[in-house]
């Protein structure tokens, strides 16, 4: 094998690391994302149960409702 060979072959396994690298920081961002997002939903499911168990008919029991419906939509929950 050549010099050129090899250094043609060091530059391929360098981008091919980048190339993994970047794809496993998207990745992981995305999964701090869901995280947050799933917190969040049960953050809002525990306070639409309180709310529920106070007043059924009440603004913000329908607010927090709608609020647990749409993150249970966006993390693909079923309820």
């Amino acid at each position: 094998m050549t010099l050129r060979h090899k250094i043609k072959l060091i530059f391929c396994r360098f981008i091919w690391w980048l190339r993994i690298t970047e794809e496993a920081k998207k990745h992981y961002d995305t999964l701090q994302n869901y995280k947050y997002l799933l917190d969040l939903y049960e953050e809002k499911k525990k306070e639409f149960l309180k709310e529920h168990k106070k007043k059924t008919d009440s603004i913000e029991t329908i607010q927090l409702k709608a609020q647990v419906e749409l993150l249970a939509r966006i993390l693909d929950i079923k309820q």
